[in-house]
């Protein structure tokens, strides 16, 4: 499989997270409305708050997802946004978020032969103006976490495995103990995305040697059983497949909130969906 097609793919797998309907369609509307001083308030409190450790990672992004998908008049008031209030962190954000999933949409999950140059061209040009943003706002705020982590799918993208480490290194520099875009970095290292087994486990080692939390090095590790569990079900060994999604499964229940559902989702389909494993793995 092309390597920019699975990485795409797997995007959209792995690059979701669950707000609410009823947040997701307040703070359209208020764009809608191009009612920005609300979605100022709304949105770079939420900042302040993960600033001070009083909102979680996870938190924070579901504040912007709401921006994946925007029809042509709200695409527009993001631009009025940004001219309004253009040293906003949260304005530049939302619209560097929007053009990347505009990429992402304009590309298409089909494989490589069922894709236009067409629509490549025009993933690259989004995925620019995407970039463009996101590197904007991040003299914005004091950790601009979220704009190294939407940067990363850029980057992962294309394969640029350079690019992304830098990601990594310099969101580690403004938020050491971040598991979102170390967890992203750590799917670029799978067998899948063109790495090792080896290679995830060089990282996790090395994660361990910066003093990270264990609810991160559970998570980065419960990565690296999934993908193993991944490649021996795919070469029919499905006894070793599934003791390393149990590892996995329960990696994941000590690593943050909801990391199995994010993240793990080829060990829970393997154990909790078609083999319906029990509780001590699926609850």
């Amino acid at each position: 499989m092309n390597k920019l097609y699975l990485c795409l793919l797997l995007f959209f797998l792995w690059g979701t997270h669950t707000a609410t309907a009823a947040d997701m369609t307040l703070i359209q509307s208020q764009l809608t409305l191009k009612q920005f001083a609300a979605l100022e308030t709304r949105l770079n409190e939420a900042q302040r708050l993960f600033e001070r450790g009083e909102l979680s990672e996870d938190e924070l992004v579901e504040h912007y997802q709401a921006f994946y998908t925007l029809d042509e008049h709200q695409a527009a008031a993001l631009q009025e946004w940004t001219s309004q209030y253009p040293e906003s962190y949260a304005a530049h954000l939302a619209r560097g978020i929007y053009w990347v999933y505009a990429g992402s949409n304009a590309r298409g999950i089909e494989g490589i032969d069922q894709t236009s140059e067409e629509q490549f061209s025009q993933m690259k040009r989004l995925f620019s103006l995407g970039s463009a943003e996101l590197e904007t706002s991040l003299a914005l705020t004091a950790k601009p976490l979220l704009s190294y982590y939407y940067l990363m799918i850029v980057s992962l993208a294309y394969g640029d495995q350079a690019d992304s480490l830098a990601l990594l290194d310099k969101s580690a520099r403004i938020y050491p103990e971040n598991y979102l875009v170390r967890s992203r970095y750590m799917l670029s290292l799978t067998p899948r995305w063109g790495g090792s087994h080896e290679q995830m486990a060089r990282f996790l080692s090395k994660t361990q040697e910066q003093g990270v939390e264990q609810e991160v090095l559970n998570g980065l590790e419960a990565l690296l059983h999934n993908e193993i569990g991944s490649t021996h079900e795919m070469h029919g060994k499905h006894s070793a497949a599934e003791r390393a999604y149990q590892k996995a499964l329960v990696l994941g229940r000590q690593a943050r909130a909801d990391f199995t559902l994010y993240w793990l989702q080829d060990a829970y389909q393997y154990l909790c969906v078609s083999r319906q494993a029990g509780e001590a793995y699926c609850s």
